[in-house]
């Protein structure tokens, strides 16, 4: 049986991650990993653990990052409510369609990405250029 370290480490929990968890947070939480975002509600799972729980943290801002997919979150144990999004390493994000002044966030923590695209009649140079700026601003391209 694995241990929930290595349960963890292949979601992809590492020192990055485990270095922003105080003591005091470990006592009464555990992470998760955001693997689909609903309306309403987020899939997440952990060692031992996979729940469909409440995006919505107490007393977090409407300016506040909310959680997205690939993202990192400390649950409390016993009432599985968010307590924060932990840093991220990377960002996926775009301008919301119909609004430019807001964002749509894509996915976080990637650690590696590809770009495939169709040469059928559908293909576009434009939408290839368009994923490519949001790689470089993710920080996956480099000049």
């Amino acid at each position: 049986m694995k241990s929930t370290d290595e349960i963890l480490e292949e979601l992809g929990w590492n020192a990055f991650f485990h270095e922003q968890v105080s003591d005091e947070e470990a006592q009464p939480c555990h992470p998760v990993r955001v693997m689909a975002v609903h309306r309403g509600k987020i899939a997440v799972t952990g060692a031992g653990v996979t729940h469909l729980i409440t995006p919505y943290i107490p007393g977090a801002l409407s300016s506040d990052n909310h959680p997205t997919v690939g993202d990192w979150l400390l649950v409390d144990d016993a009432s599985l409510q968010p307590i924060r999004v932990l840093q991220r390493m990377n960002l996926f994000k775009r301008s919301a369609p119909g609004d430019p002044r807001k964002e749509q966030m894509i996915a976080a923590n990637v650690d590696t990405l590809f770009l495939v695209a169709s040469c059928n009649q559908d293909f576009s140079v434009a939408r290839l250029e368009r994923y490519l700026v949001l790689a470089r601003e993710a920080g996956f391209v480099r000049s």
